[in-house]
């Protein structure tokens, strides 16, 4: 089985971008492949680059880069900071295992990722403890609707600083269904200088009745149309009243409402 980790994304990283242009890369994974060689050397023959980082068979283009294996391509229990600063087209998620997950911290911060991430089914959160500084600094092009539909957060202790100073779209019901909050002790800057689109809503599994930190959780922030923060966005948690100044809004444009959700 084969595990793909930090160093081993380092390393694909390090060696393509010395050949390519690396923000024109379409990243995607291909697991369980059989007669590899026979692939790969074919794949050769049609003009594709190649290298062997860590047991993994990688073919690159000037526009595609595809990370193969003959097992289970699986993430390691830590992803903390594995595509932390990198440069990319589109990253398709489409065939990793990441059952084993428990720790997302930083795991996208500071990338630049212009088309998106595209989060599917087979990148699975539901173990996750810690989401702290996810997507921290994280840009998108203006273009691509920010999509965690897919996520599963119910074992969620700590998301401070996820969407800190995050540069994407967050529009409409993005989280999901299953952005479960209810775990969650610490929100500290987690929406802060963050931008809402229109119809954007925390969803009535937002629940931040049980925090114990939660400063500057929406700081700053820009709304661009009507949003929402959910029923289940409380604004007292555990005795602790949240601020006015921990919920601000930069008034940039003219028709917005929030809806703060419940006061009590």
């Amino acid at each position: 089985m084969g595990q793909l980790n930090q160093n081993s994304i380092k390393k694909i990283m390090d060696k393509v971008s010395k050949e390519v242009d690396t923000v024109n890369l379409e990243v995607s994974f291909v697991p369980n492949v059989k007669n590899l060689n026979n692939k790969v050397s074919k794949e050769k023959v049609l003009g594709k680059r190649y290298i062997d980082i860590d047991g993994f068979d990688v073919l690159y283009t000037k526009e595609n880069l595809v990370i193969i294996s003959e097992t289970e391509i699986k993430f390691p229990e830590s992803c903390s900071e594995m595509f932390q600063g990198v440069t990319l087209k589109s990253i398709n998620f489409n065939g990793v295992d990441t059952t084993s997950v428990y720790d997302m911290t930083k795991m996208f911060e500071a990338s630049y990722i212009v088309r998106g991430i595209k989060f599917t089914r087979d990148f699975i959160t539901d173990r996750v403890t810690d989401f702290g500084w996810m997507f921290h600094k994280h840009i998108e092009d203006d273009g691509t609707v920010f999509d965690l539909s897919d996520f599963d957060t119910k074992s969620a202790k700590y998301m401070d600083g996820m969407f800190d100073t995050f540069r994407g779209k967050l529009k409409g019901a993005c989280l999901g269904d299953n952005f479960i909050t209810k775990n969650v002790t610490n929100m500290d800057m987690m929406f802060k200088e963050c931008y809402f689109y229109d119809g954007f809503t925390l969803g009535d599994k937002f629940d931040t009745r049980n925090l114990e930190s939660f400063k500057r959780v929406i700081d700053s922030c820009h709304a661009r149309g009507n949003i929402s923060l959910g029923g289940n966005f409380y604004t007292i948690s555990k005795g602790k009243y949240l601020k006015p100044k921990y919920l601000s809004f930069i008034d940039e444009y003219e028709n917005y409402s929030i809806d703060i959700g419940n006061t009590s």
